[in-house]
This record gives C-alpha cells, structure tokens and sequence, in this order.
C-alpha cells in the first residue's frame, strides 16, 4: 500500500516537475529535501512532535514556491503517513498530506516579503528574520495542529460511535493540547536556528550544484 502511494505521488510530482520545467540540479534538491525529510523522521520517530519534516517543507515553498512546497509536503505524508508505526488512518493520513501544505505555502508568502534576504542585508536584518520564521512557523504549527486534531476527533467519533459527536471532538483537542504545545515551540525554536541554514544550503546547491557534480 505505502510503496504503491509513493510510486503514484513520484509520478505525479514527476509531472509537476515538467510542467514547471524545473532544472535537473533544482529536482535533485528537492529530492534531497523529501529523502532528508523522510530519514530524520524515521529517526525521531520516539520523539512525537518534534521533527524537522515541517521546517524542510517550508524551505522548499521559500525556494521553489508554493506549487513545489505543496507537492513536498504531501510526497513527503504520503510515504510517512502510510508507513508509520504508529499506525493508519485514512482520514487522518489525507488531513495531514493537505494540512503539511500550509509550510510550503507559508514558505513562499513569506519570501515574497524577503526577496533578497542573503543577497543584501545586515546582520540585525537576518535576526530579525529569523524572528519572522520563527513566527510564521509557529502559527503554521497551530493551524496544523488544530486542523489534525479536529480530523483525528471526527475520525475517532465516527469510528466508534458511527456518527460525529462534536462533545468528543471538542475533547479530543483539549487531550491534544500537551502534543501541540511541544509541536509548536519545537518548530519555533527549530525554525529560529535551523531555517537560515537550511536555505543557504539550497541556495549554494542550486547556485553550485553543476560544479560539484563535476
């Protein structure tokens, strides 16, 4: 079922590609990006709520836009979510693929008001930026969190009581709010530290990337 999902994204991210007619070194990135994002979340798969998924995704809508962030995102939950242990849920498994879109969109809205952040700024202009990062990537957390944790209550409320009992939803979210506490404040401090490396990194690759491939 997972590989079966990951071949139908791969091939329709690989149709987005086209259409967008993105460079080989740009596609190699974003490769990479899906492939890191995949790894580490594998890796902190004992620590809840704290990955780096959401931050590489919201690095992929500032580079590429949103078009290529959405596709991130959603390539990314359609492998993770159908291979996870923690175990299955349709509804849940689609809330989140759209849900994980709001970083790359994120991403790309935000570097519209940044243009030229490493080309031309100072040393305050880069701190002050990382406080924009940070805080776009914490009420993009909170927008994720309250949408999932409204799915998982309907799916919950639908899968043992055969209807949707919004008392149980409601509480649901509330046993939620400890998980999306830690979501939140990890992504912020992990966007803070972690997002003006990780797009310089791309820049340097998609700038470079034919000379190191030499």
């Amino acid at each position: 079922m997972g590989l079966l999902v990951a071949a139908v994204w791969i091939v329709i991210l690989g149709l987005f590609i086209i259409r967008r007619k993105l460079g080989i070194i740009d596609i190699c990135v974003i490769a990479s990006l899906v492939a890191l994002s995949l790894a580490t979340n594998y890796l902190l798969i004992w620590l809840p709520n704290v990955k780096i998924m959401d931050l590489i995704v919201f690095s992929s809508g500032f580079c590429f836009g949103s078009f290529v962030g959405i596709c991130t995102g959603a390539l990314i939950w359609a492998v993770y979510g159908s291979l996870n242990p923690y175990g299955f849920d349709f509804l849940i498994w689609i809330a989140a693929m759209i849900c994980e879109s709001i970083y790359g969109v994120v991403g790309s809205w935000l570097r519209r008001f940044n243009p030229s952040i490493f080309e031309r700024s100072s040393g305050k202009r880069r701190l002050l930026f990382n406080y924009e990062v940070a805080l776009a990537g914490l009420l993009a957390t909170f927008a994720y969190d309250l949408l999932t944790n409204i799915v998982s209550g309907i799916s919950f409320s639908w899968l043992y009581f055969g209807s949707v009992k919004w008392p149980i939803v409601a509480g649901i979210i509330v046993s939620g709010v400890p998980f999306a506490l830690i979501h939140e404040f990890s992504n912020a401090v992990l966007f803070f530290f972690g997002a003006v490396p990780l797009l310089l990194a791309v820049k340097e690759l998609r700038e470079h990337g034919y000379a190191k491939l030499r």
